[in-house]
């Protein structure tokens, strides 16, 4: 792991790889939650494709629905992992405005109304990490697209006295996305074949919910609830049909 500046300039503002963005966010945001965000025009967030000579075109949701359905095609354990089968699945060379980058996460990803009931450190997990923890073999490809010289100059090679996990922690909101996840397994069920709730009955999620309680990252109303949807508008979770 080497930690790298992410945020680039092109025409002279500051944008960010789409490819980067699990990074920066520590996992929150996947590749295939960055398809399904770009290609929804009510989110008004663009992203934009460098050309020959620095020049840059709008993509349009179209284009990102199509980048949806290549993910869909990836074996269901890869599309939201940072890697390199997934990533590649992302078009090189398309970038996101840092302003844009931190109004998609706050919309769609941060509880602000809970934020005065966790800790100084919960709220620092909260923030997005542009100086983000990326493996070596993948730096050269997220950057790929982009001026090769502005990707190296961003490198610092990590201390070796110090872990990824200090460098850069799990954010809350993926810490919450694992908990969950993992309690589902631990019932022998498949995330992505939850049966739905029977009528009068309590189903999988009160069973989750409980296991859960309601103290450190799951202390607040709303954020288990939040946590579950966030799972489903990824895909992480889904019924049976």
């Amino acid at each position: 792991m080497v930690n790298v500046d992410t945020v680039i300039k092109v025409n002279r503002q500051k944008v960010v790889p789409v490819r980067a963005i699990p990074f920066i966010t520590g996992g929150a945001i996947g590749p295939m939650a960055i398809a399904q965000l770009l290609a929804d025009p009510d989110q008004g967030v663009t992203a934009h494709l460098v050309n020959i000579g620095r020049c840059s075109t709008p993509m349009q949701p179209r284009e990102w629905k199509v980048v949806q359905q290549r993910l869909d095609c990836l074996p269901a354990r890869n599309v939201n992992l940072a890697e390199t089968s997934t990533l590649a699945v992302i078009p090189s060379g398309t970038y996101i405005h840092v302003e844009s980058l931190h109004r998609l996460y706050e919309h769609n990803y941060l509880d602000r109304e809970d934020a005065h009931e966790m800790s100084s450190m919960e709220r620092f997990d909260l923030q997005l990490f542009f100086e983000a923890n990326i493996p070596q073999d993948l730096i050269e490809f997220v950057f790929a697209g982009f001026s090769r010289p502005t990707a190296k100059a961003a490198i610092v090679t990590t201390p070796p006295e110090q872990t990824p996990l200090q460098t850069q922690p799990v954010s809350r909101l993926k810490a919450q996305d694992d908990q969950i996840i993992s309690k589902i397994i631990a019932l022998g069920l498949d995330p992505k074949r939850l049966q739905k709730n029977m009528q009068g009955k309590s189903g999988v999620k009160a069973d989750i919910r409980a296991a859960l309680g309601d103290k450190g990252i799951w202390a607040g109303t709303t954020v288990f609830d939040k946590a579950w949807e966030r799972l489903r508008k990824m895909g992480d979770i889904i019924d049976k049909q």
